[in-house]
């Protein structure tokens, strides 16, 4: 069959125009299409969007960590994760790397507490079980020392005379006190020796340049040198002073750096402002003569053994009374339904409990009430497991219920009261979990009622919007009643659309406002 020439230029001039739409829309649109393409290209090169990403990562980092707090809280947990494992996988490391400083400070620590505990024990076993004893005391309430400080200053034969504070990168005299007996030379003098010979040591003899001379000996006096980050503080003893003092130096320049920290940043010259800092340096004027009297060792080891022999029965009694309070505690724990108990454990003053807790129950640190039990002492090791008791699977299956009801959304159309066809078929359903609800509630012996509220979008005027939202309300509830519910089990109200169910302006939130939600009320 041929073809009529006339249908052939039509099909002729189509093809031709589609030709020509083809080239126009190229010149228009070409060179933004082969931009798109390979912008698209790149977008799904996952190396490229790397390698992009890694040139502005810095900057945004930087950026973000200057804003706020968030990139270093997100941070934070990875790191923390990071460095956990690779101490895990190679502890050497990590040890090689702290070595050199644990290592000093650790040995530091250790000589510095064995003497102090040497020299505390003899103290306490000379003068905490006599009648001098009661005096110090006294004298301690009486002045507002502790009583270690004024045990220190009746203890040992020696007597601090003089005590200098001394600026440590200048080395100017920055404040000095002295006792009455003592015989005061040049204390600008005594103190640019003092700076010299430190320095001699530390260019001398420091590794690190820190560090100093802490003690040295003059034929019947010591010096002690306290050094801190910006102040020294320099002690003259007469006899020999216990280590204990070192700790009394310590805490006066602690509380030097810590009161007059700005003057001793920007100090230059002026002494002045630090006269303040004299009743500070007067506390490490401690001493004692030779003429005080000791208590015989003897005698307070007599004592001593004594009160040894009474603590050792008190502490069998606390340990006793410990134990009755636990079997009491545990007790309780038996016959509290939910909780079972398999094991206990009773280490360094703690209690802990391993075994079974349905979350049901009740809290177990709180039934520690009345029974003398500590609850900050007792670990709880207790694996979730769902109990068989008859309450405990009433109440699952009624806050099962109530999710079901409580996530329940019924919806209308614009501007109306009515259910859509869509919600009454989900009627059925609610109506259906609520008589369960119901029979659960009555079998646990609790009340429920059930709240309805009407809610409606934001289109409308606010006494509308009030209007609508209470007669969606009672359009639900007057099919609950016709299905079978009881008016007494409901509360409606109507709240527009100032409690929105989903927050935002799209349509699919004003739809699911146009609604009607629900809300279980468990009483008993």
């Amino acid at each position: 069959m041929r073809i009529p020439d006339a249908m052939n230029g039509s099909t002729d001039n189509k093809a031709r125009g589609e030709k020509d739409f083809a080239e126009l829309q190229n010149l228009i649109v070409g060179d933004e299409r082969i931009r798109l393409d390979r912008i698209e290209q790149r977008l799904r090169d996952p190396q490229r969007r790397a390698s992009d990403l890694s040139e502005v990562l810095p900057e945004a980092i930087q950026l973000r960590g200057g804003r706020d707090v968030k990139l270093r809280r997100s941070l934070e947990p990875i790191f923390e994760q990071t460095f956990k494992s690779s101490v895990r996988r190679n502890p050497d490391v990590i040890t090689e790397t702290l070595y050199p400083v644990i290592g000093v400070a650790i040995r530091k620590a250790v000589n510095a507490a064995l003497a102090s505990m040497v020299e505390t024990l003899n103290l306490t076993l000379d003068h905490s079980f006599s009648p001098q004893a009661l005096k110090w005391r006294l004298e301690a309430l009486r002045s507002g020392k502790s009583f270690g400080e004024i045990m220190l200053a009746h203890s040992v034969h020696y007597a601090m005379e003089q005590v200098f504070l001394i600026h440590r990168q200048t080395g100017v005299l920055l404040a000095h006190v002295a006792i009455s007996e003592a015989v005061v030379r040049d204390a600008d003098l005594v103190s640019g020796m003092l700076t010299a010979i430190q320095d001699f040591v530390r260019d001398s003899f420091s590794s690190s340049g820190n560090e100093g001379i802490e003690d040295a000996k003059v034929g019947d006096f010591t010096i002690w040198v306290q050094q801190g980050p910006l102040a020294i503080i320099a002690g003259v003893i007469r006899g020999v002073p216990p280590s204990e003092l070192k700790v009394v130096f310590q805490r006066a320049l602690e509380s030097i750096h810590r009161d007059f920290s700005n003057e001793l940043h920007s100090f230059h010259g002026d002494t002045e402002p630090f006269a303040a800092a004299e009743p500070i340096l007067g506390t490490c004027l401690l001493g004692r003569s030779t003429a005080e009297s000791r208590p015989t060792r003897s005698r307070a080891l007599a004592i001593g053994v004594g009160l040894l022999c009474v603590a050792l029965g008190l502490w069998a009694f606390l340990g006793l009374r410990e134990i009755y309070r636990a079997n009491e505690y545990l007790g309780i724990l038996k016959k509290e339904p939910g909780i079972a108990i398999t094991n206990t454990e009773w280490t360094a003053g703690r209690l802990a409990l391993y075994g079974l807790r349905d979350p049901l129950s009740r809290d177990p640190l709180k039934l520690t009430a009345g029974t003398g039990i500590d609850p900050s002492k007792v670990d709880l090791h207790l694996e979730a497991y769902q109990s068989l008791d008859l309450a405990f699977r009433a109440q699952r299956k009624l806050n099962a219920e109530k999710d079901e009801i409580e996530n329940t959304l019924l919806r209308f159309d614009t501007g109306s009261a009515v259910l859509r066809p869509a919600s009454e078929d989900r009627l059925e359903d609610l109506v259906r979990h609520l008589k369960a609800l119901f029979a659960v509630a009555r079998e646990a012996k609790q009340n429920a009622q059930i709240e309805v509220v009407g809610h409606t979008d934001s289109t409308g005027t606010d006494d509308i919007n009030d209007v609508l939202a209470v007669n969606r309300a009672a359009t639900v509830v007057a099919e609950m009643r016709d299905l079978g519910i009881s008016d007494s089990q409901f509360v409606q109200r109507g709240v527009g659309d100032k409690q929105p169910v989903r927050i935002g302006t799209g349509e699919r939130d004003q739809a699911y406002n146009r609604s009607v939600s629900f809300r279980v009320i468990i009483g008993q």
